[in-house]
């Protein structure tokens, strides 16, 4: 059980801050914030373009006029507008700055970073803040390509991509090319044409959106935007989607000689001398304990002698 909502946590944030700066709110200047402490009405531009996003994110969204500045401040009562229309600072007004001062820093992290054209820096600023979400985030990106998979792979703990069908020919590349990577962890890549927008998914905490797909990040003007309110909905929605959606291809992590064995079968000495006779050793793995990718594991279950030692292995056992 919480002990209050986000309208009493924001009240006490109010009040326990303007007291720090030895300041006492009137009542009218508390409930002010409290329930409306960002400027009314405007619209915010944003890359959204499907319902689906536009319904979780509706507040964003008003055909209103915006509130101007000074209206803003003065509901507030931060500022004064005295005679000629001069604007003067309220002991309210002095008390916030100070709380801003005091907040704020350069090293502060703002949660929206604009990503610029033809910036070489935007491509590994990204990766860098999927990287930042941390084990079992997901990508929604239903143009997700090839092109950005190394970096995800590498890079990053995504364990799961939801693209889709939209453009020909990305499943078929991202099929071909899931199993020839070396990885510790699932990746499963799915599709689906419920989603639009673009997000990063992390298992908790706030969602973020990403206004154009990964592979052209640095090539158009966009910018991300991380979602707090409506983090949730948003993750309930993914995994209801996910769910249903269809396999494209996966991603396992490599497995050792016993465990592929198991996998096949076979004892474990039977394995190793079929790989051994046949060269099926991976390059990669020559002179180093037995490792096998997902790939491997294909190629070496469907080798002649592998089948006939499968086929085998009920009479041996007799």
């Amino acid at each position: 059980m919480e002990l209050t909502d986000e309208l009493g946590y924001r009240a006490l944030y109010y009040l326990a801050a303007m007291e720090r700066q030895r300041y006492a709110p009137t009542v009218t200047e508390l409930t002010e914030y409290a329930t409306n402490p960002h400027r009314r009405g405007g619209q915010v531009q944003l890359a959204l373009q499907s319902r689906f996003t536009r319904g979780i994110l509706g507040s964003l969204y008003t055909t209103t006029p915006r509130e101007s500045l000074a209206d803003w401040l003065a509901r507030l009562r931060w500022i004064e507008v005295g005679a000629g229309g001069r604007v003067y600072l309220t002991d309210a007004g002095r008390a916030a700055y100070r709380i801003v001062e005091e907040e704020v820093s350069p090293a502060d992290e703002l949660p929206v970073e604009v990503i610029l054209t033809d910036d070489p820096l935007s491509y590994p600023t990204l990766i860098g803040l999927i990287a930042e979400a941390g084990e079992g985030t997901a990508i929604v990106d239903p143009y997700f390509s090839v092109e950005p998979l190394p970096d995800i792979v590498l890079h990053t703990k995504v364990t799961r991509i939801l693209t889709s069908d939209r453009k020909q020919g990305l499943e078929v590349a991202l099929a071909a090319a899931l199993p020839r990577f070396t990885i510790e962890r699932d990746l499963e890549v799915r599709s689906s044409r419920r989603f639009h927008d673009r997000f990063l998914i992390p298992p908790h905490g706030p969602v973020r959106l990403i206004g154009t797909s990964l592979n052209s990040v640095g090539r158009s003007t966009s910018m991300t935007l991380e979602i707090r309110d409506n983090a949730e909905a948003i993750r309930e929605q993914f995994e209801e989607e996910w769910a249903r959606a269809r396999c494209v291809g996966r991603a396992a992590p490599e497995m050792s000689a016993a465990q592929l064995a198991q996998t096949l079968g076979l004892d474990v000495k039977v394995l190793r001398r079929l790989v051994a006779q046949n060269e099926l050793m991976p390059d990669r793995a020559k002179g180093t304990p037995y490792r096998f990718s997902a790939q491997d594991a294909v190629r070496i279950e469907a080798h002649p002698a592998v089948q006939r030692a499968i086929t085998k292995r009920p009479s041996d056992t007799t």
